[in-house]
């Protein structure tokens, strides 16, 4: 199996946005809402995906293969920083991500 790093990035792309949803909604029916520490840690996972997305993107590129994945996962990621607005628009393209980064390693 060949760039373990791209998987690794798209796996823990999409778990932790995906688990960012449940700690939003958590806070939303919560006393906690006036805290912001919960959601600090989607945004430093948000910024660690972006590195690896761009690491990935790089290794591929010198691999010649496929860069859609790598691409879309760097965007996904940008739109999770951005806000949480984006939020599902950003876990649907690290799901896409995901799967083309996954076919490419196949």
């Amino acid at each position: 199996m060949k760039l373990n790093k791209a998987n690794a990035t798209g796996a823990m792309s999409i778990l932790a946005f995906t688990s960012s949803w449940f700690v939003i909604f958590s806070a939303v029916f919560s006393d906690s809402l006036n805290s912001k520490s919960p959601f600090i840690v989607f945004y430093i996972v948000a910024g660690i995906g972006i590195v690896l997305n761009v690491i990935a993107f790089i290794q591929g590129k010198k691999k010649n293969s496929y860069m859609l994945g790598y691409e879309l996962g760097f965007i996904g990621d940008v739109l999770f920083l951005i806000g949480g607005s984006f939020t599902l628009t950003a876990i649907i393209l690290l799901i896409i991500s995901a799967v083309f980064i996954f076919f490419d390693s196949v």
